[in-house]
């Protein structure tokens, strides 16, 4: 029973390390977005969402990949 656990545990942890994008901070002019190796589309897809609010469009001003990733964007005029 014990080793199940922590097998759930693990399998938790790599989850939430690989997945789900998270703002960070958003201010209508720039977005910074945590999120897994493999999440950059959904850090895209939240960054255009959070630009369209104040009717401008994103660029990806940059990225760091250390166990997880930070995604900085910066909301332009269209």
């Amino acid at each position: 029973m014990q080793l199940k656990s922590i097998a759930v545990v693990l399998v938790l942890t790599f989850l939430s390390i690989a997945g789900c994008a998270t703002a960070v901070h958003s201010d209508g002019k720039t977005v910074i977005i945590e999120h897994g190796t493999g999440d950059a589309k959904s850090a895209i897809t939240m960054a255009q969402a959070e630009c369209a609010k104040v009717g401008k469009t994103v660029f990806l001003d940059g990225m760091a990949c250390p166990a997880r990733c930070v995604s900085q964007f910066k909301c332009v005029e269209k």
